[in-house]
């Protein structure tokens, strides 16, 4: 987890440096990257307890956390227009756009079924908890590793897809021409 810790850091680092100064794409490019590092290193942190935990309830409360980190992450919210247009302005080289939109792509299809299939215990048993404690406890008991763990081993490695592009697009995204052609445009 040590390097997952480091990207992280990284992406803290460059967002502090173009906080303020009118470099908004970069600021926009290190913010999503910070995004998909925490929503990665979030899984990590529980898959380790989902896989090996000695206690089944633990080993479900992982998978439902896991589920809820899934359900809740809104991609559009962070990689929508504002995003596109910081790629396009930045001049990011076409393959690293090509291999983040893939990469999305499958991260919102996999996060779409798993929406689709684990609604009702989102909203019966991990984010909400509903009056009927018998459905909660059925929906908590017949929560299946099998059927969780290639859904989230699909996310996973969508997630990381992306990730693997960011180090080409931080490094354009944190460059002096990038920096000053953002200057120059806000002049």
């Amino acid at each position: 987890m040590q390097a997952a810790d480091k990207a992280i850091a990284a992406a803290l680092a460059k967002l502090a440096e173009v906080q303020d100064g009118g470099l908004d794409d970069s600021r926009t490019i290190f913010n999503v990257a910070l995004h998909f590092l925490l929503a990665e290193r979030d899984i990590q942190a529980l898959k380790v307890d989902m896989l090996t935990h000695p206690d089944a309830w633990m080993r479900g409360l992982a998978m439902r956390v896991t589920l809820l980190t899934i359900y809740e992450w809104d991609l559009d919210e962070v990689t929508g227009r504002r995003f596109r247009e910081a790629l396009s302005n930045l001049g990011i080289p076409e393959a690293s756009k090509e291999d983040m939109t893939k990469a999305l792509r499958a991260v919102r299809k996999t996060r779409e079924r798993i929406t689709k299939r684990f609604g009702d215990l989102r909203n019966n048993a991990i984010a909400h908890r509903g009056a009927d404690a018998v459905a909660q406890y059925k929906l908590i008991a017949d929560l299946r590793q099998e059927e969780v763990l290639p859904l989230v081993a699909e996310f996973y490695d969508a997630v990381h897809l992306f990730v693997g592009a960011l180090p080409d697009v931080m490094l354009v995204a944190g460059s002096l021409s990038a920096y000053l052609k953002q200057m120059f445009k806000n002049s």
